[in-house]
């Protein structure tokens, strides 16, 4: 797994035992806020300790996009983390359990999934076309 993978499983292992103990579900109900607030903290970090920002760790292998666009995107997906956090928190407390949960397992996947969708149109320019590379390597041998 990598860090991020690991940040989910032990933030998701964290709330669950909370709960367990507690008997209580307001530790799932931060649990989705919590983490997506420590991904936009990564994401920040990122950028002022290593030399790329996290979303060019995690993409650059397959989009070959300028700095100036990792940085951009990169400072999207912090916004993104900042709002779905606070949107999950309002949703928790705002709605019964049974809605919460929907949206829990529901409406994060389609807000993720049409946040990432959204990003296509400026990254489709820079991904990297794995035949392509081979063709061009065949040829220049």
């Amino acid at each position: 797994m990598d860090k991020f993978q690991w940040i989910t499983f032990v933030g998701v292992l964290f709330a669950c035992t909370l709960t367990i103990v507690f008997q209580s579900v307001t530790f799932l109900k931060w649990k989705a806020p919590v983490v997506n607030w420590i991904f936009a903290a990564a994401f920040i970090a990122s950028r002022k300790f290593s030399d790329k920002p996290a979303i060019e760790h995690m993409m650059g292998h397959t989009v070959n996009a300028p700095k100036e666009i990792w940085n951009r995107l990169n400072n999207v997906w912090v916004i993104y983390f900042i709002l779905l956090g606070a949107i999950n928190l309002m949703v928790a407390y705002s709605f019964g359990e049974a809605t919460w949960l929907q949206f829990k397992v529901f409406g994060n996947l389609i807000i993720t999934f049409l946040f990432i969708i959204g990003q296509m149109p400026l990254l489709a320019k820079y991904i990297e076309d794995p035949e392509e590379n081979k063709e061009a390597e065949r040829d220049s041998a």
